[in-house]
């Protein structure tokens, strides 16, 4: 996560870059160039380091299973027993 609330997930060749409008809370969101979101990304970074081409549409399931551990990792846990 960058500055500005900018969030991605890497694992192996694949970058996951959640769909920002949608993102409650991330500042980067309309912070954007022409004040909108891009969308949900997903990039092999093997095959295409630059970035060009997004394969979010062409492979659903692993944008979908990248969204899910982003989530994972991004959701509050407790650490200690609340009382109540």
């Amino acid at each position: 996560m960058g500055g500005t609330g900018g969030l991605a997930l890497r694992q192996g060749p694949w970058k996951y870059i959640p769909d920002l409008s949608v993102a409650d809370g991330w500042k980067s969101a309309t912070g954007k160039p022409g004040g909108k979101a891009s969308g949900e990304g997903l990039y092999n970074l093997a095959d295409d380091p630059a970035e060009s081409k997004n394969l979010h549409s062409a492979k659903p399931e692993v944008s979908k299973r990248l969204a899910g551990v982003l989530r994972e990792a991004v959701t509050p846990r407790e650490t200690r027993p609340v009382s109540r």
